[in-house]
């Protein structure tokens, strides 16, 4: 049987300058993503998209979401998953972002391996 599995967090931090998060679980497993949290320090005004997308080993990269910040006034912008991905799976965020600071957070869990 296997032991309790914990959602962990990674999260990075990118200043006024351009967003592009490039993500592989550090430990190379399969896991299941919860939530991909864009959170900026002010409502963004200028129309950009934040692009959230993932690469899986031996296929494309396929858009997950894809949002315009500028349509709302919130700063803290969830993207739910709940989607499991394969061993070696990148998780990509990308955002212009030319309005305020931004802070990227991933929550994953990891799965075992079989």
């Amino acid at each position: 049987m296997y032991g309790a599995i914990r959602s962990k967090e990674y999260a990075a931090v990118t200043a006024e300058t351009p967003v592009n998060v490039d993500w592989l679980n550090p430990n190379g497993s399969a896991f299941m993503l919860i939530d991909v949290v864009v959170n900026l320090s002010e409502a963004a005004t200028t129309s950009e998209n934040i692009t959230i997308g993932s690469i899986t080993p031996g296929s494309t990269a396929v858009t997950e979401y894809e949002f315009d910040p500028s349509t709302t006034s919130n700063t803290s912008l969830p993207f739910r998953f709940d989607k499991l991905f394969e061993r070696g799976s990148k998780i990509t965020v990308d955002f212009p972002n030319t309005d305020a600071n931004t802070n990227v957070v991933i929550r994953y869990m990891e799965l075992p391996s079989s």
